[in-house]
């Protein structure tokens, strides 16, 4: 639990230092997700299918240079099934770099990961790492489409590790 308290003030911190050294306009964006998440535990596997809408993570987008943004992300679901219910957390720090730097034609994009999962109720809390591989499809000049496939490994954490498939779909809303 320690360790996620950390990387959270890592993310929430790296934001405004990334924006004194913007280049561009930052990115807001909200994105729903269709996942198959599979977990491994000491008494064998599972896995689960979650539709997350309207919003499953909100991220902003801070470039870097005119190709690369520093990109933290926060998520939460709350999932209830038959009198009973978990919360689930996640923060990500990722790094869009994209094809190409004219945001007003379609953009290609990977996004490797970082972050921490945190299952209240459950205690597992776990270290991700991933990467995701994507389009933005621009709508006006302030607003563009995103459409990423995603995958994130969940380390093990108290007998659990997981890993997540996901398609992402979302708005992102530029400042300039």
């Amino acid at each position: 639990m320690r360790f996620s308290k950390y990387l959270v003030a890592m993310i929430v911190a790296a934001a405004p230092l990334a924006a004194q050294r913007s280049t561009g306009p930052i990115e807001i964006g909200m994105d729903a997700m269709l996942s198959r998440q599979s977990y491994e535990t000491d008494f064998g596997k599972s896995s689960a299918t979650f539709f997350q809408v309207p919003v499953q993570q909100i991220r902003v987008a801070v470039p870097m240079t005119p190709t690369i943004s520093l990109e933290p992300s926060i998520g939460y679901v709350h999932v209830s099934d038959d009198g009973s219910s978990s919360d689930a957390f996640s923060g990500e720090l990722g790094l869009l770099v994209h094809f190409n730097e004219n945001r007003k034609q379609p953009q290609g994009f990977v996004r490797p990961l970082i972050g921490v999962d945190d299952q209240f109720g459950t205690g597992g809390t776990h270290f991700t790492m991933g990467a995701g591989l994507g389009m933005k499809i621009p709508a006006t000049d302030r607003i563009s489409y995103r459409v990423e496939l995603r995958y994130k490994h969940q380390f093990e954490s108290d007998g659990v590790s997981g890993n997540l498939f996901g398609l992402a779909a979302g708005l992102s809303f530029f400042t300039k």
